[in-house]
C-alpha cells in the first residue's frame, strides 16, 4: 500500500514532472554544447558531406534526452497514450524534416561566407526574414497534415469561432479540428498561418473536456493574439535578433568557422531567451484581458484556466527562476489573479 501511495503522489506531483523536464533540457543543452565544441577543435573545411556527418552526430547526442523527455515522461505522467511505434514513426519524420531544414541553412550560410564579398551577412539576414514568412505560410498546409488528421470543424463550432472572429474585427473562415489525442492528453487551440493560410486550429481534447463557454474563452484568447498581431511581431522580433547575432559574428569573429558560429548561435539563443519569454508573457496577459473583455465572464475564464492547468499538468506556482528561464505564459495562479482583479471577483 505504501508503494502505491508513493507512486500516486509521484504521478500527480507537477513539481517532479517539471524538474525532470528541466533536467532533460539541461542535459540536452550541455550535451549539444560539448559536442559542437569538440567538433570545432577539428581542422576541416566543413563541406557538404561533413555537414551531414555533423548533423547526424548532433542528432545521436540529443536522442537519449528526447526519448526520456518527449516519450517516457509523457507516458509516465499520463500526458500521452501514444503507442511506441507511432511515436517512433512521427519522431523520425519530424527529425528528418528538421535535418533537411538545418542542412539547407548551414550549407547556404557556409556558401555565403566563402564568397567573402562583404555582403554575406546582409544577404543571410534578408534570407532569414523571408524564410520566417514562408515557414509560417506553408506550415498549416504542408506540415501539420503530416502529423495529424485535419478535419473541418462542425458547423456549430465553426459558427461560434467565426462570430467571435467578427467581434474582434477579423475575417477568418477556416476552422479545423486536429486529432491531438493521438499524441497527447493536453488541450489547446491556436491560430496559425498568414494571409490565405490563416486558420483556427482546435485540439479534439479541448472539445471533449471543456464546456462551450470555456471553449469560447480559449478561442477568444487566441483571436486576441491575431488582433494584436502577435504572430507578425514575433516574426519581426526573431528577425531583429537574427540581425543582431549576424552583426556580432561579422565584427567579432575573425575566422568564420561554421561549428563555432553554430556554438555562438546556441549561446546567443540561450542568453536572449529570457527576453523573448518576457515579451511572450506580456502578450499572453494581453490576450487574457481581451478574452475577459470579449466574454464578460470571468468565472468561465477561471474555470478554463483551472482545467487547463490540471489537464496540461502546469505548475501553478513556479519559482521566479523557472518563470524567467522557461515560461512563455504567466503562471496559472497569476493569470487567475489578474482575471479576478480585472473582473472584480472576490
Amino acid at each position: 500500500m505504501g508503494k502505491q501511495t508513493i507512486l500516486i503522489n509521484l504521478l500527480t506531483d507537477v513539481k517532479v514532472y517539471h524538474y525532470l523536464k528541466y533536467t532533460c533540457l539541461g542535459g540536452t543543452f550541455l550535451s549539444i554544447l560539448l559536442y559542437i565544441w569538440l567538433w570545432g577543435k577539428r581542422e576541416s573545411k566543413f563541406e557538404f558531406k561533413e555537414s551531414i556527418l555533423f548533423l547526424a552526430g548532433l542528432y545521436i547526442v540529443k536522442l537519449p534526452w528526447e526519448i526520456i523527455s518527449n516519450y517516457e515522461l509523457e507516458r509516465f505522467f499520463l500526458l500521452s497514450q501514444q503507442p511506441v511505434f507511432d511515436w517512433i514513426k512521427q519522431y523520425i519524420l519530424a527529425q528528418f524534416l528538421t535535418f533537411i531544414f538545418l542542412l539547407g541553412i548551414i550549407n547556404t550560410l557556409n556558401w555565403l561566407i566563402k564568397r567573402k564579398h562583404g555582403l554575406e551577412w546582409i544577404i543571410a539576414g534578408a534570407a532569414y526574414g523571408v524564410l520566417l514568412v514562408v515557414i509560417n505560410y506553408i506550415f498549416p498546409v504542408w506540415i501539420t497534415p503530416l502529423f495529424n488528421k485535419v478535419t473541418p470543424a462542425s458547423p456549430c463550432i465553426k459558427d461560434t469561432a467565426m462570430k467571435l472572429a467578427k467581434e474582434f474585427g477579423l475575417n477568418i473562415d477556416k476552422v479545423y479540428i486536429i486529432d491531438a489525442s493521438r499524441q497527447t492528453t493536453t488541450a489547446n487551440a491556436y491560430i496559425i498561418g498568414i494571409w490565405k493560410t490563416n486558420q483556427i486550429v482546435i485540439y479534439d481534447t479541448l472539445l471533449k473536456n471543456f464546456t462551450t463557454s470555456e471553449i469560447k474563452t480559449v478561442l477568444a484568447h487566441e483571436l486576441a493574439h491575431k488582433k494584436e498581431k502577435h504572430l507578425i511581431k514575433g516574426i519581426l522580433l526573431s528577425w531583429i535578433l537574427c540581425i543582431v547575432f549576424l552583426t556580432f559574428i561579422y565584427f567579432k569573429l575573425k575566422k568564420h568557422s561554421m561549428p563555432k558560429i553554430i556554438l555562438y548561435f546556441i549561446l546567443f539563443s540561450f542568453l536572449v531567451n529570457p527576453f523573448q519569454l518576457a515579451i511572450s508573457r506580456k502578450w499572453e496577459k494581453e490576450a487574457d484581458l481581451w478574452a475577459l473583455k470579449s466574454s464578460g465572464n470571468p468565472q468561465a475564464i477561471i474555470s478554463t484556466f483551472t482545467k487547463l492547468s490540471k489537464q496540461n499538468m502546469a505548475d501553478p506556482n513556479p519559482s521566479c527562476l523557472e518563470i524567467i528561464l522557461f515560461y512563455s505564459h504567466p503562471p496559472i495562479s497569476e493569470r487567475i489573479k489578474t482575471i479576478e482583479e480585472k473582473g472584480m471577483i472576490k
